[in-house]
């Protein structure tokens, strides 16, 4: 029996991802990078820290898309070399994952979303942003870098949509980033797809 992401005979390694996922929140990183020949890497405020751990093999990040890619993600990476998915991984936290081909091997940057949306306040955003929350229709384009604060941004609106107003809010992604529970919205997650 071969896998989708390789061909190749499942394999089995001893690299347990948790462990370097629960080791990420602990240090409070925000990001965390593997790939084939270096330690795993924890960006914590803006540094790469890598951990004292030997380096990755391409059997062990291999184990990883088995265990943490649903059958489509699976077949998206094998088809387009690259797929973009969340991962909760429970009692550690919940993740966006890139999971690309470099080189000839898999690679991954995984993201921290936290399990509760910043407020607007916390954010430091300018006060315009709430008054654009409460607007009863419309829609709402927040662009810039890979790492900037976009879904951020956008989830402390959705925050205060659901605490200050009773709408329908639907949310539209690739992945799915924050979970937000009703408060006195209804909120519906839509992935792209």
């Amino acid at each position: 029996m071969t896998t989708p992401v390789t061909g190749q005979i499942p394999v089995i390694s001893t690299f347990d991802h948790r462990i370097v996922l629960t080791q990420m929140i602990q240090r409070n990183a925000s990001d965390l990078h593997l790939k084939v020949g270096r330690p795993p890497a924890l960006r914590i405020d803006g540094e790469l820290i890598p951990l004292d751990m030997p380096p990755m093999k391409p059997e062990d990040l291999r184990f990883i898309a088995e265990q943490t890619m649903a059958p489509k993600n699976l077949k998206e990476f094998s088809e387009a070399k690259e797929s973009d998915f969340a991962l909760s991984v429970p009692g550690v936290g919940r993740f966006r994952v890139n999971a690309y081909q470099q080189r000839g091997t898999i690679a991954y940057a995984f993201r921290v979303v936290p399990f509760q949306a910043r407020t607007i306040a916390e954010l430091n955003v300018p006060t315009v942003v709430e008054k654009i929350a409460m607007l009863p229709r419309g829609r709402v384009l927040v662009t810039g870098i890979t790492g900037c604060g976009k879904s951020t941004a956008l989830a402390s609106m959705i925050h205060y949509i659901n605490r200050n107003r009773q709408a329908n809010v639907i949310t539209i992604e690739d992945p799915i980033a924050f979970l937000h529970q009703d408060i006195t919205s209804h909120i519906k997650h839509r992935a792209v797809g």
